[in-house]
């Protein structure tokens, strides 16, 4: 284990052991590969860093409880923040930087409220409580949305010593068994209730929360309770036993790594559970059996050296992520993951030997630590807030952004109006069906805003669609979006199902009929649909609900929906038109980059497909009549 150096009168350290230096090393590595696209459950290895914290902090409570009879709060929270806060420090004076430099103004505001939460440690709670919407997904990523495990973790340091240090008062040396049991209980209890609370379509609420997400964290500290209470594991057969368990964990994890998308029902039933029993049975091995194959293996040096400088590289991989992106370096696929990679390697190198080291190994004691911590987070304050306070002209990368409420793309004197619903798709595709409405007797009036959900209540955000249609009174809605906001898992009875799993199908295209259904009963006359057209490989292999297999299905599901409705409800294959062959592709025609994000239109892009959309719309209203 690490040993927790620190300055103080006492100081309280575990013995080293390589092999989880290794663990660290695989988990960080599965962020880095989830990040780039390449790992589809990657995002499990902070799972896996959670039943570590848990069991390396109760440890470390442990030994300073058996030795001491008390837990010094004091000395042990300077401790972590000895640990944390420097290289914290250097990645959000970075993300300052960055918002000076290289955000989108109209990103700034977000950046700075998930700065401020990542200095109070509450991130995750942030992203709980903030008005997130699917727009979200859509825009320029911000630098700090990874910080929400960190404030996990920070509040379980802050809260998991003083449980333990009012057991220790109150029950002495049967804390110990308080401990294993309580946190075996907790544990339970917080995988009941992430079961009980999750929305398959929206489950941020049980992915961020701390209550939801602290099994991983307890079981790691039930794990480190067995040590004192058995001592080490004597029997051949049992240090076999654990070895072959930490084997069998290791495989369980990776399988569930390379496979387990990150909404899929199964995880939240579950799932999270036997992913963070796995990583407590893993570590167990490595501690119990330092000697034997697993460990060995987990304590191969490059692994090893992975996980000491880990904790800088989960900091700082999001950051360098979003500015090494695919424009910036003409790369794709695993070329842009090894770029990124080897980008964010060096600079949690050089925050690990500037920065990090030389502070664990004693810098900055007393009074000085006492004096620059203060000023050092006074300079943050005022850094973020100064490169977040400027304006700047959003990027031109981003998807186009268009404020105030529906309003109409064109007059033109048209005989036939459309109303564009759907999503953020259809904002960028709204100014080239403006420019090619009057050619073909149409007048587009745009029912969508960027930041606004279908029935949004904010007073700043369109109407819910059917008193948008009674309103406006178009002769065609037209619906068209990317399928990011629906093509989620359904509750079909008493049971969550998955994209493609039984019953899917049919609850998704009665969701569609249940629309069409409130838009004709407001007025309308008739309602085209685009197909869900193709994302750019890196969207689908990091989200693969967005796969091409589930946006056929779905478009297929389309089509039994307008054969339904038929003479009501009509099928445009955009799909087709922008994803030939069913292949992504940058360009069209003499159009260089058509969708600037893999999703959303160009300038351009708008253009040309607008031209051949509004030719196909007035098909359609031709073919209803």
């Amino acid at each position: 284990m690490t040993a927790a150096a620190a300055t103080g009168p006492r100081r309280i350290a575990l013995p080293y052991v390589p092999a989880l230096d290794g663990v660290r090393g695989i988990a960080v590595a599965a962020v880095l590969l989830f990040h780039g696209g390449n790992l589809v459950g990657g995002y499990l290895g902070v799972d896996l860093f959670f039943v570590l914290s848990g069991f390396l902090i109760t440890s470390l409570l442990l030994v300073e409880g058996g030795r001491e009879g008390r837990i010094d709060l004091a000395h042990f929270w300077a401790r972590r923040a000895r640990r944390l806060f420097p290289a914290l420090a250097g990645m959000l004076a970075g993300v300052a930087l960055y918002s000076a430099v290289l955000a989108p103004r109209a990103d700034l505001a977000q950046i700075r409220a998930e700065a401020w939460a990542t200095m109070l440690y509450v991130p995750n709670w942030y992203a709980v409580f903030a008005e997130r919407d699917y727009w979200a997904q859509f825009r320029a990523p911000s630098p700090l949305q990874h910080t929400w495990s960190l404030g996990i973790e920070e509040q379980f340091y802050l809260v998991w010593p003083l449980v333990f240090a009012g057991l220790l008062a109150w029950l002495a040396k049967r804390a110990r068994w308080a401990v294993l049991f309580g946190s075996l209980l907790l544990a339970a209890a917080s995988s009941a209730w992430m079961w009980i609370s999750y929305d398959p379509r929206d489950p941020s609420r049980v992915y961020y929360g701390t209550d939801t997400r602290a099994a991983a964290i307890l079981l790691g500290g039930a794990l480190a309770a067995t040590q004192p209470l058995w001592g080490a594991v004597r029997s051949r057969w049992a240090r076999a036993g654990i070895e072959l368990a930490g084997i069998a964990a290791l495989a369980g994890l990776s399988a569930a790594w390379w496979s387990l998308a990150g909404d899929a029902p199964v995880l939240y039933r579950g799932g999270f559970a036997l992913c963070s029993a796995a990583g407590a049975a893993l570590i167990g091995a490595a501690v119990c059996e330092p000697r034997g194959p697993l460990a060995r293996m987990l304590a191969w040096a490059p692994l090893r050296g992975l996980g000491k400088i880990s904790y800088g590289v989960y900091l700082w991989h999001w950051p360098v992520y979003l500015v090494l992106d695919p424009v910036r370096t003409g790369r794709s696929g695993w070329a842009l993951t090894g770029a990124r990679a080897g980008a964010t390697l060096l600079v949690a190198l050089a925050s690990y030997a500037i920065v990090e080291r030389p502070i664990l190994r004693g810098a900055l004691r007393g009074r000085q630590w006492a004096v620059i911590a203060p000023a050092v987070t006074a300079a943050l304050v005022a850094a973020i807030a100064a490169a977040t306070g400027g304006a700047r002209s959003a990027s031109p990368s981003g998807p186009p952004r268009i404020a105030g409420a529906p309003n109409a793309a064109n007059g033109g004197g048209a005989s036939l109006r459309v109303l564009i619903l759907g999503d953020s798709v259809g904002v960028s595709l709204s100014p080239g069906l403006a420019r090619a409405g009057p050619d073909h007797g149409l007048a587009f009036t745009l029912g969508v805003k960027v930041g606004c959900e279908p029935g949004d209540a904010k007073p700043d955000c369109p109407p819910p669609w059917p008193a948008q249609v009674a309103r406006e009174r178009p002769d065609i809605v037209l619906v068209t979006e990317t399928g990011g906001w629906t093509l989620y898992p359904l509750r079909i009875d008493a049971r969550v199902a998955a994209i493609g799993s039984p019953g899917w199908d049919e609850a998704w295209i009665q969701e569609r009929q249940a629309i069409a259904d409130g838009l004709f009963a407001a007025g309308a006359k008739q309602i085209v649909y685009t197909t869900l057209a193709c994302f750019e490989p890196a969207w689908w292999q990091h989200e693969p609900r967005l796969s091409p297999a589930n946006l056929a299905r779905a478009n297929a599901d389309l089509a039994i929906l307008a054969a339904r409705n038929s003479g009501r409800v009509s099928l445009i294959d955009l799909a087709g038109y922008v994803c030939p062959d069913n292949r992504y592709r940058r360009d069209l025609g003499a159009v260089a980059v058509v969708r600037v994000d893999g999703i959303h239109y160009s300038a351009d892009g708008a253009d040309l497909v607008g031209r051949w959309l509004a030719q196909e719309i007035a098909r359609a209203a031709r073919a209803g009549r």
